[in-house]
């Protein structure tokens, strides 16, 4: 078979696989994450283009929060932007592109590692197919398994090679770094870091001492060369992300975070045994790959001799360590010297390296000409183990499944199918590819049942209790706009309510504001003021929504709040307030109180901000008054995405205020005048203002955006030109 008919046929192959794991109900379009996370983060994305203006802000999310500087936007993604196709058609060709990307670089990546063609593309596919990836797309992840799919290109380029610091490979494993970067799962990257390190570390494991540090220099050596390059042409976001990240929500890292969504050692188990839950929702723990290749790659690695063997037992291992986090003594040691893990929860994630090394040891072992001694005692060690687990012990009972179950005989199944497959290697020729093709077979059986089921259990009905329709935050958004407070340039009406009813992030694509939102870094101040005022407590684990005790509490949970519409938590019908509190507003008085949380207290016990304001620093402030004045009402001519405009009508000099999220990067152009913004009452923006009649215009500029784009700008015209072919010599 030529390499054009093999990539031909590959082709062909993943779009039938997508076509049927995706795009077949219940679709990834009705997928959870997709439908209450990246539905509205696209259609924002692609109204912003369609407007024609860039995507700095978005004033529909938690009380305001930027876009671009998100990561998990992903707004510097070239592929993302095959979504202005249309919803349809571009959400399928991402996806269809990225496993095809994965399906390529897992086989080229086997083929390095001296698998046979065949056994290379069934490692692919396999890879491309196990609930690891395929768990994540059903629940709707998208941009986690696109950066995912760069993982095998990455360690292909980290394999052992006479010469890694040759400047084109250098290039081209920096435009895959930066490319999984932008992808917008910072998690994804950095587990794909370690794994590179991981690989490096394996395949330096020389006979010579002396040999194995100058394969280790020479591999970290390059690894950190292309690293430099790619931080460098990531910088236009990487540096604005680095300004958001200490204003989100984050707590203080701590071990308990960390530890938090780590993988138990039971739940080793779901590489090879399906769950035991029928409508078990958990795509962060279940990382089925198929019984066989988890069984031949158990083989594999216990062949630590082998060469090719050695570095995926360091990955396996390495994954292993990182999963189970405080499960074993190291955890609390990474916590300390491991560079990134005290910032992330959910290490159950890491599973997906064991996933990836079980696979490749797996195609090694299969690939192999002469079967040995080594050969049979791996099959023999890894056939006892996986059998007396499922013999002996099930994560739901810690009690055994019977020998005539399906998960006891497919084990014996594909140990006879194995032991035929290596006795054939020296004795029966002729066997050995029907024992093969009967291997795949069971394969393909075993992950394409599980896949039919883990689909049925991650539905949107399965896992939310909901279709997925909203029939309530419809009949809102109607309402809203019968009252004329859809239109635009209007300040976009402010919603508080349940989130099973209506889901916070539509309103990014409805044009109203929601108070709550589901997102990975909810801005810190908005997030304190909320729980605070409301008399709740935060929940440090689950971050990226607020607590749904403050809806519970009432409609309108928050005197004195800038919100117009609210749900009865008893009745759940919408409400709507006909007399809400300005937006914008100028107050002549302040009062200094350093501390966050005292400001949450004077809030929340009736402290009125429209007589005077809480801030910070006494630096150029208004004084403090014993009797103030109240404030003055503020005109919002026009309010858009990045930018307001006012009119303001005051007797003397005041202190503008905004009840709308402040963040670095709001700026007030009163003439040739530029106002930086200062938090007042715990979140809003303020400006200082003279007095007067006049028209004045707020914007956001993004911070670091500028020398972030200079810096990716020269990093990408060094890159294409370490890409460049030489000349051909005559």
């Amino acid at each position: 078979m030529t390499a054009r008919i093999e990539n031909l046929l590959t082709t062909l192959a993943v779009t039938l696989l997508v076509a049927i794991l995706y795009f077949t109900s219940p679709s990834l379009f009705q997928a959870i994450d997709y439908v209450l996370f990246y539905r509205p983060n696209f259609q924002f994305l692609v109204d912003s283009i369609h407007g024609g203006e860039l995507p700095l802000w978005n004033p529909y999310l938690g009380l305001g929060r930027p876009y671009l500087a998100d990561l998990q936007n992903a707004v510097f993604y070239p592929p993302i932007y095959l979504l202005l196709l249309g919803e349809g058609v571009g959400l399928a060709m991402l996806v269809w592109s990225h496993c095809l990307l994965a399906v390529i670089g897992m086989r080229t990546l086997g083929r390095a590692l001296g698998m046979t063609r065949g056994i290379s593309v069934f490692i692919a596919f396999s890879f491309v197919a196990s609930i690891a990836l395929t768990g994540r797309m059903f629940a709707g992840q998208v941009l986690y398994v696109c950066a995912a799919c760069y993982l095998p290109w990455l360690l292909w380029m980290s394999l052992p090679v006479e010469n890694p610091l040759n400047r084109r490979r250098v290039a081209t494993h920096a435009a895959l770094l930066a490319l999984q970067f932008l992808c917008g799962h910072p998690q994804i990257f950095w587990l794909s870091g370690l794994a590179q390190v991981a690989l490096i570390f394996g395949g330096a494991m020389r006979s010579s001492t002396g040999s194995s540090l100058r394969a280790l220099i020479r591999g970290l050596g390059a690894l950190a060369l292309a690293g430099s390059l790619a931080v460098g042409v990531v910088a236009v976001v990487l540096l604005p992300f680095l300004e958001l990240i200490p204003q989100g929500n984050r707590v203080a890292p701590s071990l308990a975070f960390a530890s938090y969504g780590r993988l138990a050692w039971p739940e080793l188990m779901t590489l090879f045994l399906r769950s035991p839950y029928p409508y078990l929702v958990d795509w962060e723990r279940h990382l089925f790959m198929g019984l066989p290749l988890a069984m031949a790659g158990l083989a594999g690695l216990t062949q630590i001799r082998n060469q090719r063997q050695r570095p995926l037992l360091v990955l396996a291992i390495a994954g292993l360590l990182l999963a189970v986090a405080d499960s074993t003594p190291l955890g609390a040691v990474f916590y300390k010297v491991l560079p990134g893990y005290s910032v992330f929860r959910l290490h159950a994630r890491a599973g997906l390296l064991i996933v990836m090394a079980l696979l490749l040891a797996a195609g090694i072992w299969l690939s192999e000409e002469k079967y040995g001694r080594q050969a049979w005692a791996g099959l023999g060690i890894a056939g006892t183990l996986i059998l007396g687990l499922i013999l002996f012990f099930a994560p739901e009972s810690k009690e055994g499944f019977p020998l005539t179950s399906l998960p006891a005989l497919t084990t014996m199944v594909t140990i006879v199918l194995l032991a035929v497959w290596l006795w054939a290697g020296t004795s029966r020729p002729q066997l050995g590819p029907l024992a093969l093709l009967a291997f795949t077979l069971v394969q393909v059986i075993n992950l394409a049942n599980e896949n039919y089921r883990v689909k049925g259990a991650y539905s949107f009905f399965n896992s939310m209790r909901s279709t997925g329709h909203y029939p309530t935050e419809g009949a809102m958004t109607r309402a809203l706009e019968s009252a004329g407070l859809l239109r635009p340039g209007l300040p976009p009406p402010r919603v508080l309510a349940d989130k099973h009813v209506i889901p916070p992030n539509f309103g990014m694509m409805h044009g109203y504001s929601s108070v709550d939102g589901y997102t990975s870094l909810f801005l810190g101040r908005p997030w304190k003021f909320l729980h605070g005022v409301a008399g709740v407590a935060e929940d440090e684990a689950k971050n990226t929504a607020l607590s749904p005790d403050i809806a519970d509490k009432a409609a309108f949970p928050i005197p004195g709040f800038h919100q117009i519409v609210g749900l009865d938590p008893l009745k759940r019908v919408i409400q709507m307030t006909t007399n809400p509190p300005p937006r914008a507003f100028v107050v002549f008085a302040a009062q200094t109180v350093p501390s966050l949380t005292d400001q949450v207290n004077r809030l929340r016990s009736g402290h009125d901000i429209y007589r005077t304001a809480l801030i910070e620093s006494s630096s150029g402030a208004l004084p403090e008054v014993l009797n103030p004045p109240a404030a003055v009402p503020v005109t919002v001519e026009r309010f858009e995405r990045n930018r307001l405009v006012i009119e303001v009508d005051i007797p003397r000099d005041g202190l503008l205020v905004l009840a709308e999220a402040w963040y670095p990067g709001w700026r007030l152009k009163l003439g040739d005048r530029l106002i930086e913004s200062a938090p007042v009452n715990v979140w809003m923006r303020s400006f200082p203002v003279p007095a007067g009649k006049y028209s004045a215009e707020i914007v956001f500029h993004q911070n670091r955006l500028l020398p972030g784009a200079v810096i990716s700008g020269l990093s990408l015209i060094l890159l294409c030109f370490l890409l460049r072919r030489k000349p051909a010599t005559k």
